[in-house]
């Protein structure tokens, strides 16, 4: 029984220990500076069919739902040949962090022109 809390007790401690990269550090100064998202793109990451976008802004998603829907729609805008799949918000308390976002490339409509 002690070893089972013992592991449990463990296996906590690391996920919590995990759970604070990229969020813990102070905005730059060039990230979301008014209403008006002046969202610095060159801090975006994306690997494969996955993007993420640091936010890194004190407050709640709920307040800043203008923001990340504008911060959404700009990327679909400016990426017309992908297709956003999903999209998760990634804060801690009174804290966001960034956008956990999953697309695909948009299907190219075939060449019918040989027909």
């Amino acid at each position: 029984m002690k070893t089972w809390r013992l592991l449990l007790a463990l296996s906590i401690g690391i996920v919590l220990l995990g759970t604070g990269s990229g969020c813990d550090t102070p905005p730059p100064p060039s990230v979301f500076q008014t209403k008006a998202v002046n969202f610095d793109w060159s801090g975006v990451v994306t690997l494969g069919n996955h993007s993420y976008l640091p936010i890194n802004r004190e407050g709640n998603a709920a307040d800043m739902a203008w923001d990340i829907l504008h911060m959404l729609n700009t990327l679909e805008e400016s990426h017309s040949h992908l297709v956003v799949d999903t999209w998760a918000i990634e804060e801690r308390s009174n804290y966001v962090c960034g956008l956990w976002i999953n697309h695909h490339p948009k299907p190219v409509a075939p060449d019918r022109s040989n027909m």
